[in-house]
């Protein structure tokens, strides 16, 4: 009798461990699970480029999760957009400028990731053969050489593509073009930061601040990183 009842407890043990296990392995590497108490503590923050460089003013953001309510807003006269109480998952950011095809991210934010973070994405429209009224040069590329400018082009359209090494690399061939040029170093920094490789990135925009000391953008960078 005294073993059946052994026999019966061994079981029961047996089942709830199998059970944990299960909770355990479901919950595990599981991205699109919200983190354990949900609290919403991570926010995403963006830039956004129109295709001549300057920033997309009053851009509509619209960011939708499975597991979370809608949120929208607008970029500032810098470009830039920040949300928050944003809890773990799996995010569609959808961004539209009048006269321009919508752009689309994805952010992925991992339920393990520390407490309070924010994670940044740079979207840059492309014309697609649209011309823009009253266009003019951007001052970041005066005095810069048009090979430099092309590769600049190049690593913008692999950051968008979310190819950081290529676009790096090309930054570099730009930056090797013209050795003050600001923007290249900037976006080289903004690309570090994707990889967060927070210690480059810094080292960019800092480099970016120093060759023009009136880059709103770089300077507001080397602050949040």
């Amino acid at each position: 009798m005294k073993g059946r009842a052994f026999y019966f407890f061994a079981l029961a043990i047996a089942a709830v461990l199998f059970c944990s296990l299960q909770y355990r392995a479901q919950g595990v590497g599981d991205r699109n699970r919200a983190a354990d108490g949900g609290d919403g503590t991570y926010g995403v923050q963006g830039r956004v480029y129109l295709p001549n460089g300057k920033p997309a003013i009053n851009a509509k953001i619209y960011i939708n999760s499975a597991d979370s309510i809608a949120v929208t807003t607008v970029t500032d006269l810098n470009g830039m957009f920040q949300v928050g109480s944003l809890r773990a998952g799996n995010y569609s950011i959808v961004i539209s400028v009048e006269g321009f095809p919508s752009e689309r991210e994805t952010v992925i934010i991992d339920r393990f990731a520390p407490a309070g973070r924010t994670f940044p994405i740079a979207v840059h429209f492309r014309s697609q053969g649209r011309r823009e009224p009253e266009q003019t040069v951007d001052p970041k590329f005066q005095g810069v050489p048009k090979h430099a400018v092309d590769k600049y082009t190049e690593g913008v359209e692999k950051l968008r593509q979310n190819d950081l090494k290529a676009a790096v690399a090309l930054f570099d061939e730009a930056i090797a073009a013209h050795a003050n040029f600001a923007a290249a170093y900037y976006e080289k920094g903004t690309a570090h930061l994707k990889a967060n490789s927070l210690d480059k990135a810094l080292e960019a925009f800092v480099k970016a601040v120093s060759i023009d000391q009136e880059y709103f953008e770089a300077k507001y960078s080397v602050g949040y990183t």
